[in-house]
């Protein structure tokens, strides 16, 4: 139990204000909402991530639309604790609730990181799972090093692409529904010359904006409403972190690879169509997406249909979850475009 006590520990960054960043985000904020009620049904909001928002982020979406810059900073300094950080962080539950099944807690641990190591072949140490301190993170400490809980997955699928894009050079991808940046974060930790672009819902960017330029000031990023969302943009960006709504403005075959997980589970069947539609226009190389099995045969079944140059090369049970669900339901798949 020490490894879960010691990962629970506060973790707290010192860095300044952060005024300027927080007011960037709550710009962007504000304008997506603006805009956001004038998008197909498509690009609003899932059933499940409105009863996420319902019960947990009344408070962060206030200080959003407020500007209320103190408020945001406390709750975002902490958002891996914070309700503001429901449905994204990668825990069952809100970590404080969760401390009191520690046990079940490692058990998911252990199963995950043996996981990633059968999955990576090795490869890799668990020194390459560690995170920033960034939002005060959650984990076990294990041989020497902190997990976060999610590192696992996050780490690998982000291997993955980097294996489809290659090691150097520029390269495109596009991930939708990014959450907070936990994949994000290792990509852009790991591939130099990306331009890494996330798609979600305006409550969700937000976070991931917070996130990404916190851990990675030094790269330029772009949000909602500081540029128009072009081949120029793509170009010039190293981040680009965009409302939903706004893939439609993304160039044909823009993308190199196209990535999303648990996204396509939440949708409707028509959401699911729309989507891969704008998906098969923008990405010019792979689709790597991780959904339940009802998802997985529908994306099959309108490809089949509709784009026949997307050719399934992988399909593997993810796993990821089987230590926490009575029920697992991950699937793991991987097109590549013929031509």
């Amino acid at each position: 139990m020490d490894s879960v006590e010691q990962g629970f520990a506060p973790r707290s960054e010192h860095s300044g204000e952060d005024t300027d960043l927080l007011q960037r985000i709550c710009n962007a904020y504000s304008k997506a909402l603006e805009e956001q009620s004038g998008a197909s049904e498509t690009f609003q909001a899932s059933r499940w991530w409105r009863l996420v928002e319902g019960g947990n982020l009344g408070p962060v979406k206030r200080a959003l639309a407020a500007h209320d810059l103190d408020a945001l900073r406390s709750m975002y300094r902490n958002f891996f604790r914070d309700p503001c950080g429901a449905g994204l962080v990668g825990l069952p539950g809100i970590a404080n609730g969760f401390t009191r099944y520690k046990e079940l807690f490692l058990i998911d641990a252990l199963h995950r990181i043996d996981l990633w190591q059968r999955k990576t072949a090795g490869r890799y140490s668990l020194a390459d799972l560690e995170t920033p301190d960034i939002g005060n993170p959650l984990g076990v400490v294990m041989g020497g090093a902190r997990v976060r809980t999610g590192s696992e997955d996050r780490h690998y699928y982000a291997r993955k692409i980097i294996e489809l894009t290659g090691s150097a050079g520029p390269a495109v991808v596009a991930e939708i529904g990014g959450g907070f940046g936990g994949m994000a974060y290792f990509l852009l930790r790991d591939r130099p010359g990306l331009t890494y672009l996330d798609f979600d819902v305006p409550e969700s960017i937000a976070l991931a904006s917070w996130y990404l330029l916190k851990a990675f000031p030094h790269l330029r990023a772009t949000l909602y409403g500081e540029a128009p969302l072009n081949a120029e943009t793509v170009s010039r960006s190293d981040i680009i972190l965009m409302p939903g709504f706004t893939l439609p403005q993304m160039p044909d075959r823009s993308v190199d690879v196209s990535f999303n997980s648990h996204v396509l589970s939440d949708m409707s069947a028509a959401s699911i169509h729309e989507y891969l539609a704008e998906i098969v226009r923008t990405t010019r190389g792979s689709l790597l997406h991780v959904n339940g099995t009802e998802s997985c045969l529908a994306t099959s079944a309108w490809l089949g249909r509709n784009a026949r140059d997307f050719v399934l090369v992988d399909q593997q049970p993810a796993e990821w979850s089987d230590a926490r669900s009575l029920r697992p339901d991950e699937t793991e798949c991987l097109y590549t475009r013929s031509q």
